[in-house]
């Protein structure tokens, strides 16, 4: 075997390690998703701290969507990173993030769209 054959199927285990791991983080993003409207539910009964920890587990799907390739995965973990980064930390005189409905359905639809993406992904 020359050389050459040799790198080709090394590139092919690291593919194939990669769909695994690829896949392992489609599940872990499931399962995460439960954590994120458990969160939510937090968030909403004025656990405003819970925000933090949104935020936390919304940043890792972002930069792990991102590695993997799951560019859907990723923009909506960005989104939701974002949004609870941006309501932990209010401007003064704004509302606080457990007393704006608003604020609350945008979160709840993100994780909404999340958990489709993860679901279209694993499908496929």
């Amino acid at each position: 075997m020359s050389d050459g054959d040799g790198r080709g199927q090394r590139i092919e285990e690291m593919g194939g390690q990669l769909r695994i791991l690829g896949e392992k983080f489609l599940l872990r993003t499931r399962e995460q998703s439960n954590q994120l409207r458990q969160l939510l539910t937090e968030v909403a009964a004025g656990h405003t701290g819970a925000l933090a920890r949104l935020e936390e587990i919304a940043h890792k799907i972002h930069g792990s969507g991102s590695m993997f390739g799951f560019t859907a995965i990723s923009d909506c973990g960005g989104a939701l990173e974002r949004l609870a980064e941006s309501l932990a930390a209010p401007t003064a005189g704004s509302a606080d993030a457990t007393a704006n409905p608003a604020a609350l359905a945008q979160l709840t639809a993100l994780l909404g769209q999340l958990e489709a993406a993860v679901e279209q992904a694993l499908t496929r």
